[in-house]
């Protein structure tokens, strides 16, 4: 028998609904234990009454498919997993310097930067996107990547304890990394996935017409970022031997899984360093209409995207707790890195302007008080500034 370790899950975004995907520039996933893909058929039941008082054994009717898998988050590793659940398309990095924006001051002990003659906004910065200096008279803020938390035409606010105050600087560099975020109208994307197993069994299960409908992230204490993904689609086929595999030397990412442990995650602009677990997710029901005629459905249907989760911390004070009630002030940052280097390859994912869904705090026992805070966030409608929806993912990868 085949073990698992010898399975190749490769995925490729299809260029059309029905048409299928294949040959080479497929993405390989290393995935953790998961589901994978299966098959549903619908029961064909007669409700005739029999003289056996036995049923007719049922027919095969629609099928449909879907798909849920697990793994780890690496730079680059679900780059069109996250444009398919998103809807949007990977921007390239942006550059920007003194004769863009003018001179550049940074204060509020590090929070604050003012371009004395910025177009920030025109140039489609937005919240969530991560940034870094060079050429500043302060060393020390060069080559650190920041979070945008909020901007305006002239000014970026970041959080505190990255960057230092600068006087009026001339001279500087400013690269934002590559972004993606929910475009308007949201593309629809359609993927083919392949899990080939090879010999013995030297066969494949392809899925095809499939669509992203949900996305999870969930962190914890001394353990990677572990990602949920799953589809849902009209087919899942076994391919023969000699049209497996599908895809042809899928590109898998070589990297290390990223931690949260250096990097932090922010609410409301302030480093949160006492909490034991965070849980965020993007759901969307997938649906099918079956058709007389027909044992394959014409497309699988999207409802809309809903993102809500929970973070659970140890009390230290009551001020955080107190803000949460003020949802306008609800912006949770996950900033994922390797350990030790506040330079090296990152992904990060912002939420911005989450509601406050309540709390739950146990009485008595024995140690620390936890709290775990439920939030609900969606489209972002605080205007220009903001991205179109509560959530941009950005990355940056060394070459």
């Amino acid at each position: 028998m085949a073990d698992l370790s010898e399975i190749i899950l490769a995925i490729k975004a299809q260029s059309a609904f029905g048409t299928p995907a294949a040959g080479s520039g497929a993405t390989g996933i290393e995935v953790a234990a998961s589901q994978g893909m299966a098959l549903q058929i619908a029961s064909i039941e007669s409700a005739m009454v029999q003289r056996s008082r036995m049923r007719k054994r049922p027919r095969q009717g629609t099928r449909t498919a879907n798909a849920s898998y697990e793994t780890e988050l690496q730079v680059s590793n679900l780059d069109p997993v996250i444009e398919g659940v998103l809807g949007g398309t990977w921007t390239a990095g942006d550059a920007y310097d003194e004769t863009d924006w003018g001179g550049l001051t940074i204060t509020g002990t590090g929070t604050t930067l003012t371009f004395a003659g910025g177009t920030l906004l025109v140039d489609g910065i937005v919240a969530g996107m991560m940034a870094r200096l060079a050429g500043m008279s302060v060393a020390a803020n060069d080559n650190k990547w920041f979070p945008v938390l909020n901007v305006t035409a002239g000014v970026i606010t970041t959080v505190a304890g990255i960057l230092a105050d600068n006087a009026s600087d001339a001279g500087w560099d400013i690269e934002f990394a590559p972004s993606v975020y929910t475009a308007t109208p949201y593309v629809n994307r359609y993927f083919t996935i392949e899990a080939y197993m090879p010999a013995p069994i030297d066969r494949s299960k392809i899925g095809t017409d499939m669509r992203l409908n949900n996305f999870n992230l969930n962190s914890q204490p001394d353990s990677p970022l572990k990602i949920g993904f799953g589809f849902g689609g009209r087919a899942l086929e076994l391919l023969d031997e000699a049209d497996s595999p599908n895809f042809s030397s899928p590109t898998f990412v070589d990297g290390p899984s990223l931690v949260l442990l250096d990097g932090g995650i922010y609410i409301n602009g302030v480093k949160r360093t006492n909490i034991t677990g965070f849980q965020v997710g993007l759901q969307a029901p997938v649906s099918s209409t079956p058709v007389i005629g027909s044992t394959t459905p014409p497309d699988v249907n999207l409802g809309q995207f809903t993102l809500s989760g929970n973070f659970t911390g140890v009390v230290e004070n009551g001020t955080d707790w107190d803000a949460m009630t003020d949802e306008d002030q609800i912006s949770v940052l996950l900033h994922c890195r390797e350990q030790g280097d506040a330079t090296s390859d990152f992904v990060s994912f912002y939420m911005g302007n989450m509601s406050f869904g309540g709390w739950a705090t146990p009485e008595g026992g024995e140690g620390a008080v936890i709290q775990t805070i439920p939030l609900y966030g969606g489209e972002d409608e605080r205007g220009a500034g903001f991205a179109p929806t509560a959530v941009l993912v950005s990355a940056f990868r060394t070459e």
